[in-house]
């Protein structure tokens, strides 16, 4: 990730979760996003746990090459809540 500090060389690969709007798209290369969250996935050295590491940067802004995309989960329309709900207090 641009401006994020590297890994230490013993440590396994992280996997990254960003959560945002898609502004742009660079054809063939990959796309511009305006993330609202983003999160790295990392693998405790040898241990099965993962350790999450919530990340701020200056921009907003994020470019995103296809090449490091492994998954993508898209959505069109307005935003709507899944899953459980709070009820209120009466």
């Amino acid at each position: 990730m641009v401006g994020a500090a590297p890994a230490a060389e013993e440590a396994e690969a992280s996997r990254w979760v960003v959560k945002g709007l898609r502004v742009a798209d660079e054809s063939g290369v990959g796309l511009w996003l305006q993330a609202d969250t983003i999160q790295e996935l990392r693998r405790l050295p040898g241990k099965k746990a993962v350790k999450q590491v919530n990340w701020m940067f200056k921009s907003r802004e994020l470019f995103i090459p296809w090449s490091a995309v492994l998954t993508i989960q898209a959505f069109e329309g307005a935003a709507k809540e899944i899953g459980f709900k709070a009820i209120p207090a009466e």
